[in-house]
């Protein structure tokens, strides 16, 4: 039970500040999720339905980085069961797809877009380096670099664009 229960670095006696990176990217997944699902609840039926939609399906899929990223399905649970992660990164290309299909007006009017670029140029990277560089001493710090900078980005990149879609609407009851 103390598996299930217990904190991570207190079972297995680790050191406080192991995956203290992996940790904070976790936080900032989920306050990026938390961020876009209030927003969407704060703003639905004040805006027009394609951003409220936008918000919704990237709080969704920031849910899904989150819990892919806190519980690793794609580096050891889909593995135990027979699905290469390889498998994992071609769905995220096509979650990220419709992304850009389907909001890509919003994603090239947004005001503070570069937080986008950099990020899915982080989190390129970090795939790369990962497929191509699994046995290298450095590519941990590369990989792991990449991601974290990816998941800052995509933190700002949302928390800036749902500050400036709250800011101009009434949010007194109508």
């Amino acid at each position: 039970m103390k598996l299930f229960t217990g904190d991570p670095l207190s079972t297995f006696d680790a050191n406080p500040l192991t995956g203290v990176i992996s940790n904070l990217g976790i936080l900032l997944w989920c306050t990026t999720g938390s961020i876009l699902l209030f927003t969407f609840f704060l703003v639905i039926g004040k805006v027009e339905n394609k951003k409220t939609s936008f918000l919704l399906y990237s709080g969704l899929l920031t849910l899904v980085l989150l819990f892919d990223d806190l519980f690793m399905f794609h580096e050891h649970i889909l593995k135990s069961i027979g699905i290469e992660e390889i498998v994992m990164y071609g769905i995220y290309v096509i979650l990220f797809g419709i992304l850009f299909l389907a909001y890509y007006r919003i994603l090239l009017s947004a005001q503070f877009r570069y937080f986008l670029i950099i990020t899915f140029i982080s989190f390129g990277s970090s795939v790369i380096i990962d497929l191509l560089f699994e046995h290298e001493k450095f590519r941990i710090l590369f990989e792991d670099g990449f991601k974290f900078l990816g998941i800052v980005c995509w933190f700002m990149f949302f928390t800036f664009y749902c500050l400036d879609i709250t800011k101009n609407i009434n949010l007194k009851n109508q």
